[in-house]
């Protein structure tokens, strides 16, 4: 009797045992997985941002070549069509701000090559 009470103890101890380890080992694996998913966004964020970049300036030589004819603020409008069309295409969502603001910098990374080249 007394060895039957033991051996039940036992065997509810061990069962407690068991289930707290499976379920730290599940926190574990899931907070894993929340991490890995989190740097997997933060990676891909910057991906898209350094693309929209690419593409941004890709844009504002286009608008320079194509349209030499046009202003300032018309070039930017073609421009930031091209980078729509492009980003479109690719099934990449960003903002609309987000984009002036990549073709704004484009424009003033080119200003700043002008500035620092000889004769200019």
């Amino acid at each position: 009797m007394l060895q039957d009470m033991i051996k039940e103890a036992v065997s509810m101890v061990t069962e407690v045992l068991i289930t707290v380890a499976v379920s730290i080992m599940i926190a574990f694996l899931l907070e894993g997985r929340r991490r890995v998913l989190q740097w997997i966004d933060t990676r891909k964020e910057a991906d898209t941002r350094e693309l929209l970049h690419r593409i941004a300036s890709e844009g504002f030589t286009f608008a320079e070549s194509v349209f030499r004819e046009y202003k300032g603020s018309d070039k930017m409008k073609e421009a930031i069509i091209y980078v729509n069309k492009e980003l479109r295409e690719r099934g990449i969502e960003v903002s609309s701000l987000a984009i002036e603001a990549a073709v704004e910098r484009a424009v003033l990374e080119h200003n700043a090559k002008m500035k620092t080249k000889p004769g200019k």
